[in-house]
């Protein structure tokens, strides 16, 4: 049996080669989740679903995230509503109260729907969609990556970091506090980096 670290789009490429030496019945895979954010109301776990449509035989290998030839009508129609009613786009990042409600899971990282400042596939969706209706049915992250896995046909054995929420902050030189997900997709890693915080890490459990 052999262990890996996981996370980014690196992971499939690794996994590849991986998967030549080892039998897939031999492969765990632990994915980072401290780079989820809950979108719109749908939890969005990047490095556990890049594993999930890589073994699933979907993977978009061009960019190396999301569903081949998956469409956007989705997000596409977010964007033009945001825009014919005057809303603001890019990342709207919810206040302080609402970050300590609702789903525990989410905590530290939820963001609003409106204008949907990360693109997500049609297809893509339903897999958020199915993940946060089963958490919220009282199922662990981990008991909903398993199910997921069943559903794309993983063979190598996927497991989120923990069932516990932690989220990556970004402290700007410019003293602003940003979840990853902003620095990195819409700020496309621009402002200085003063410090990083892993926060809920210290209580996570694994």
């Amino acid at each position: 049996m052999v262990t890996f670290l996981a996370g980014g789009t690196g992971t499939p490429k690794l996994l590849d080669g991986a998967t030549r030496v080892w039998d897939s019945e031999q492969v765990s895979v632990v994915a980072n989740t401290g780079d989820d954010v809950e979108l719109g109301g749908h939890l969005v776990c990047p490095d556990v679903d890049t594993v999930l449509f890589a073994g699933g035989g979907v993977l978009d290998r061009e960019t190396w995230w999301g569903i081949a030839d998956d469409t956007t009508a989705t997000h596409a129609e977010l964007v033009r509503l945001a825009d014919a009613a005057g809303l603001e786009t890019g990342p709207r990042y919810l206040d302080d109260a609402a970050q300590t409600t609702g789903r525990e899971i989410a905590r530290w990282r939820r963001f609003s729907g409106v204008a949907e400042f990360m693109e997500i596939g049609d297809r893509d969706r339903a897999v958020h969609v199915t993940r946060t209706s089963l958490l919220d049915e009282g199922h662990t992250l981990t008991e909903v990556t398993g199910t997921l896995a069943d559903a794309f046909d993983l063979d190598v054995d996927l497991l989120p970091m923990s069932d516990d929420p932690v989220a990556t902050l970004i402290h700007t030189e410019a003293g602003e506090t940003i979840h990853f997900q902003e620095y990195w997709v819409d700020r496309r890693g621009e402002p200085g980096v003063a410090d990083v915080e892993f926060r809920g890490a210290a209580d996570a459990e694994p």
